[in-house]
């Protein structure tokens, strides 16, 4: 099986969430992609979908919700004291900020602050599709906060070719670039 993707972004999540273009273009099953532009290695951080229920954009308000309110990886380098966040429920530092509001508002002032940080790239598709699709992109791209199926490839894999990989800098390592088909005239669009 061969498939084109046409992607469309990067959108900020603020930008993507609020305009009602975006929410009309992408009420609709697809995949995404973030890219975490705080950080120095700037690859694709997180490969999603979203199958129709919930769509790409109500998905990303998932997201965003669960971001700011701190339930998401925060790394160090955008914490106010400079130390990375997962909400681990086991440990005794999460119970500590969580059951002080004073701490938990600053979590989530710098969550709401690390929110701004992300670049999305949005590809709808049809339903049958989402799920082959952003099982060979997570192989493809090899996100750096996700380990589900970056370690071996697809069952049945898919040719993708991308007609605007306008996700793709100097940023995405070599090995990943390497994997990522164009389609001709891909990054001319």
């Amino acid at each position: 099986m061969s498939t084109i993707l046409r992607w469309h972004g990067g959108f900020g999540l603020h930008e993507l969430l609020t305009s009602e273009t975006h929410r009309d273009n992408f009420s609709t099953p697809g995949v995404y992609l973030w890219i975490d532009n705080s950080r120095l290695a700037r690859g694709v951080c997180y490969v999603g979908r979203a199958t129709g229920a919930p769509d790409l954009w109500t998905r990303h308000w998932q997201h965003y919700t669960a971001l700011i309110a701190g339930h998401y990886l925060v790394p160090a380098a955008a914490r106010s004291d400079a130390r990375d966040w997962g909400m681990d429920y086991k440990s005794s530092s999460v119970a500590e900020i969580l059951f002080d509001e004073e701490q938990y508002v600053q979590l989530v002032r710098d969550c709401f602050a690390y929110a701004k940080q992300f670049s999305v790239f949005l590809c709808p598709l049809h339903p049958s599709l989402v799920k082959a699709i952003e099982r060979q992109l997570l192989f493809d791209l090899q996100p750096f906060d996700t380990k589900w199926g970056t370690r071996s490839p697809p069952e049945v894999p898919v040719e993708l070719k991308h007609e605007t990989p306008n996700w793709m800098s100097e940023h995405i390592p070599e090995e990943v670039r390497s994997r990522v088909v164009v389609h001709p005239n891909g990054l001319n669009k």
